[in-house]
């Protein structure tokens, strides 16, 4: 559990000039205080299945000043991140990860729910020396940041995605390499070099 104050919170203001146009800033809204429980976890299922994952939980509340407007915002949040790592016959390792963050209020309106996974499948070859690495980050192509805007001036809707789904096929070749040092990298790591959810 926890208590956190901050200051110089940064969050992004919408405002509306004279002829109609919308610029959406940063703006230093000075406080944020938030009390919550944060959770994080592995367990091996079987000897071929591991599952890891991490919890927050809050509430919090945001107020500051800007251009002599008063912005004051009061929410629970909840955020998610779950990764399952498994060993499929004839050696294959499959990573699918997934997080999900909860819609919260924000100090002009809503920040709706923003969800993903990301998948990847690899296969030692060519004697251990090589990786072949199958990865597709964003599975759904549901990575989208979305919010609404909601004033006394105006209403506003927005959706962006800094990138769409991505599929990607590689292929790494080690050069004298020992097969102990390999499988310690592969202990600590725990799925080796190439294949890091971290990078998917």
């Amino acid at each position: 559990m926890y208590y956190r104050h901050r200051t110089g919170v940064i969050e992004r203001i919408t405002t509306i000039a004279e002829d109609g146009v919308t610029f959406r800033i940063p703006v230093n809204l000075s406080v944020q205080q938030a009390v919550g429980i944060e959770l994080s976890g592995s367990q091996d299922i079987t000897d071929w299945w591991t599952l890891s994952g991490n919890l927050n939980f809050y509430g919090s509340e945001t107020e500051g000043s800007y251009d002599t407007t008063l912005f004051y915002a009061q929410t629970l949040a909840l955020n998610t991140r779950i990764n399952s790592r498994m060993t499929l016959p004839a050696d294959i390792r499959l990573q699918v990860s997934g997080s999900y963050n909860a819609p919260q209020v924000t100090p002009q309106g809503r920040q709706l729910a923003r969800y993903d996974m990301d998948l990847g499948l690899a296969k030692q070859v060519m004697k251990d020396k090589g990786t072949l690495t199958l990865s597709v980050r964003d599975v759904f192509n549901s990575n989208r940041w979305r919010d609404i805007t909601n004033t006394d001036d105006f209403y506003r809707e927005s959706n962006f995605q800094w990138r769409v789904r991505q599929i990607s096929l590689s292929f790494t070749y080690r050069l004298n390499q020992d097969n102990q040092e390999k499988g310690r990298k592969e202990g600590r790591g725990g799925q080796g070099e190439g294949f890091d959810g971290g990078d998917m």
